[in-house]
Formats: structure tokens, C-alpha cells, sequence
């Protein structure tokens, strides 16, 4: 399906419109399609793979071979390993396929073709094909592939080889792997001009899009996307190919709302359970702020308790000062009394002695009353 459709759009609409043929077709990128106009279309193919891996034109379109895509299983337990297009060129193999969808695993799946072929080429009992050959699998991404780090997701084309670290010569047979972001080349470039268009995002785009004007707009003056959009176009008049695709559409529609289906429950899932959490913290929140205030409260009855002990404290220091000053004052009005009694006494000249037995004073403290008279 085009990127550029919109998905409410219905399928028996677009099934209707390219039946009409006169404003749409098949896509390229779609499994009812892709094989076969490959296959058919040798100048198209050669030159994606020019534009992507740089081998030249001639060499491909000359030597290439489209081999069974069907891999060899040499094991029982081992899965089977079917890749979309397979071909064999002077001194090396290209795998091409065409990632719909990205989901956990592919990238390993793809790597395995890979692995397979060369594996084959070291069998028992054969000669080894010899040093610089090249075991390439291209990778046109339709949708954003997300098992890249972030950064590289916004690129149109990456290349992974396996290789010498510092001066970057291949180990033997070079293995390379390239990922085309048919999904970012669509987004950046679908509606500028095609004259401004290098091959390369031209060929890339003529597999992305559905409509017709924009098909013969990519093609023109490129004899060999001419040619495929020809075929293009006569693939999409065969009413087997477009029930195929018909079928696709269905089936992918059909994912796209289980998918959405379980977003949707898991994020429901997924709020619940935040939900519980917040009202988890609401109830511990709620607990800390009724032992806050039971704190509080507490913190305010001792308050109030060392107040009133305060209070009592001060009664009873007053008291205390009270009693302290009536025994001073009963002291000094005592002490008076004696100092009268002893000066009355020594004024009618009576013995010391006799003064000393009735006020029980000494010596000395009647001789200081005595110096006060």
C-alpha cells in the first residue's frame, strides 16, 4: 500500500481504483508485486543495486542470475529460510528484502540469509569460490526500523561491513548489509520535483508509490524505471495479483487492529495500574498527613501540658518568694526584738553574763549591739 494513502480510506476503494487503472497501482514494495517485477524488470533491478551497493550497471545486469529463495535447510530442528529475492552475480551474492514491518527478531532473520549463503559456498567436498567475493543483503525498509538508536533512525541509508577495524579491509568474503529507510526517503522527498531527485531516490521512491502520475513523473527519461512501471501496471491488471493484494490489505488491516487493539488494552493496562500506584500513594500520603496531625496534636497537649506545668512552676516560685520574704522579715523583726531586749538590758547596767544566759547571745554580737547605742 502507498504511505501516502491514509489508512481510514477503504480497501474496496483502492481496489476499485486500480481495477479503473487510471490513477492507481500496486506498489512495488508489496509481496504481490515485488518478486515479479523484480524478476521481469533485470535494468530496474541492476540499477537499484548500482545505486545502493555501487557495483556498476553492466556487471550486474550481465552476469546476474535470479537463484530460488528457498534456502537449503541442512539440519532437522533448523527453520526455513525464505528471502524474497536472491541473485548471483560475477563473484558474489545479493539478497534483497523488503521489510513491510519492523518487529524483534527480523533483523536476526535477515542476518540468518546471509549466514546460509555463505555457509553454502564452504560445503564438504566442494572448491572454495576464492577471497573478494561479496555476500550483500539489502534491506528496504518500508516502515521505520526502530532497533536502531535514535539518531540513526533519521537516516536514508545505512551500510554495516564485516571488516579490519583501523584500515578497514574486508575479512575474506565481504559481507555487507545495507538498510534503506524507504520510510524516511518518502517523508523527505514524495513531493519535491523529480528533477531534483538523484536515481537513487527516484528508484527508491517508484517502489513506495501507487499513484500513476507520480510513477510516470519518477520514471521519465529512465528507460529502465519506464520499463517497470509498464510492468507495474500490467501486474496490477491481473485479477489474480490484485485479489493477492486485495488479501494483503485485509490481512494487514486485520493486524493493524489487533495491534492497535492491544496498544489500546495495554495502555489501559498501563493506567490502571498508574492509577493504582497514585491511589497507593494517595492512601500513604493520606496516612502520613493523619500521623502528621495526630503528631501535631500531641506536640500541642505536651504544649499545653508544659504550660500548665510552666504555670504552676511560677505559683509556686511566688509562693516560695513569699515565704522567704516573711521569714526574712520575721528574722529581722526577731533580731530587733533581741537588739531592744539587749540594749534595754546593758541600760540598766546588768551583767554580760547574765545578758549572754536569757538571749543566748555571744560575747562579741552583744558587744556590736553595744557600739550601735
Amino acid at each position: 500500500m502507498d504511505l501516502n494513502i491514509e489508512y481510514k480510506t477503504s480497501i474496496k476503494e483502492i481496489i476499485k481504483k486500480i481495477k479503473e487503472g487510471k490513477e492507481l497501482v500496486i506498489p512495488g514494495s508489496e509481496d504481490a508485486v515485488f518478486k515479479t517485477l523484480l524478476e521481469n524488470c533485470h535494468g530496474f533491478l541492476a540499477l537499484i543495486i548500482e545505486e545502493i551497493t555501487g557495483i556498476p550497471y553492466d556487471v550486474v545486469l550481465d552476469t546476474l542470475e535470479v537463484k530460488n529463495t528457498e534456502l537449503p535447510i541442512d539440519q532437522y530442528e533448523e527453520k526455513r529460510k525464505r528471502s524474497d529475492l536472491i541473485i548471483e552475480i560475477e563473484k558474489g551474492t545479493i539478497i534483497l528484502e523488503m521489510n513491510r514491518e519492523y518487529y524483534d527478531g527480523l533483523l536476526q532473520k535477515n542476518l540468518s540469509y546471509l549466514e546460509k549463503i555463505n555457509v553454502q559456498e564452504v560445503k564438504r567436498g566442494e572448491p572454495y569460490k576464492g577471497e573478494n567475493r561479496k555476500h550483500i543483503l539489502i534491506n528496504l525498509d518500508v516502515d521505520l526500523n526502530k532497533s536502531f538508536p535514535e539518531a540513526y533512525q533519521k537516516k536514508e541509508k545505512l551500510v554495516f561491513e564485516l571488516q579490519e577495524r583501523t584500515h578497514h579491509f574486508p575479512y575474506g568474503v565481504s559481507l555487507q548489509i545495507y538498510h534503506i529507510s524507504l520510510f524516511n526517503i518518502f517523508h523527505k522527498y514524495y513531493n519535491k520535483d523529480s528533477k531534483e531527485l538523484t536515481r537513487f531516490i527516484k528508484s527508491m521512491l517508484f517502489l513506495v508509490t501507487s499513484n500513476k502520475h507520480k510513477l510516470e513523473e519518477l520514471s521519465k527519461g529512465e528507460k529502465d524505471m519506464e520499463e517497470a512501471k509498464r510492468c507495474l501496471e500490467s501486474l496490477s491488471a491481473n485479477e489474480p495479483i490484485i485479489s493477492a493484494y486485495e488479501y494483503e490489505l485485509l490481512d494487514r488491516f486485520e493486524e493493524r487492529a489487533k495491534a492497535a487493539y492491544r496498544e489500546k488494552v495495554a495502555q489501559e493496562k498501563a493506567e490502571k495500574a498508574v492509577q493504582k500506584k497514585e491511589q497507593a500513594v494517595q492512601k500513604k500520603e493520606q496516612a502520613i498527613q493523619e500521623k502528621e496531625e495526630a503528631i501535631q496534636e500531641k506536640e500541642q497537649i505536651i504544649q499545653e501540658k508544659e504550660q500548665v506545668i510552666q504555670k504552676k512552676e511560677q505559683v509556686i516560685q511566688e509562693k516560695e518568694q513569699a515565704v522567704e520574704q516573711r521569714e526574712k522579715a520575721m528574722e529581722e523583726k526577731m533580731e530587733k526584738a533581741t537588739k531592744d531586749i539587749v540594749q534595754n538590758m546593758l541600760k540598766d547596767k546588768l551583767d554580760i553574763n547574765a545578758i549572754m544566759r536569757y538571749t543566748h547571745l555571744s560575747k562579741e554580737e552583744i558587744n556590736t549591739i553595744k557600739e550601735t547605742m
